[in-house]
């Protein structure tokens, strides 16, 4: 693996970002009705479908720490993993766009993008291989039958 980075230390990262774009960036300040309540929902959705595929991990008896793929034990393919192979990724999303809501400022939503393709790039591809390396054609059957988001 190429990242050593724990990945909710890089959301954090990406939240600090979030809340400074609105203090350099002050013209994308925005309020609408509904503000604080869409982003509450979008933050506990987020933590919730973390929490859940944590939850599936255990379970399984496989490892949680996605920096450390090859001492997985397990593809697992059951409960939100048949909707997302990275429902924990989407999660973080999910809070950083809820964080962004909170925030209210339109230019936060270029980081969530951003961390989007930073995870991506650093983090699920080089997952993605070193599971293939491990599973094999059990695990690219798994990239076929399931989408990398949602």
């Amino acid at each position: 693996m190429r990242l050593r980075i724990p990945p909710p230390f890089v959301a954090s990262m990406f939240a600090v970002l979030v809340w400074a774009t609105n203090l350099v960036l002050p013209a994308g300040k925005v309020f609408f009705s509904g503000q604080t309540v869409m982003a509450v929902v979008l933050v506990v959705l987020g933590f919730t479908i973390a929490f859940v595929a944590g939850r599936s991990f255990r379970k399984a008896g496989t490892q949680i720490d996605p920096r450390n793929p090859d001492k997985s034990e397990t593809i697992v393919q059951t409960g939100i993993f048949q909707y997302s192979r990275n429902p924990m990724y989407l999660g973080m999303v999910l809070v950083l766009v809820g964080w962004s809501v909170w925030i209210g400022n339109t230019f936060s939503i270029a980081i969530v993008w951003l961390f989007v393709w930073y995870i991506s790039r650093f983090q699920i591809i080089p997952e993605e291989e070193a599971l293939t390396a491990k599973f094999g054609a059990d695990y690219e059957a798994y990239l076929g039958k399931v989408r990398r988001w949602i």
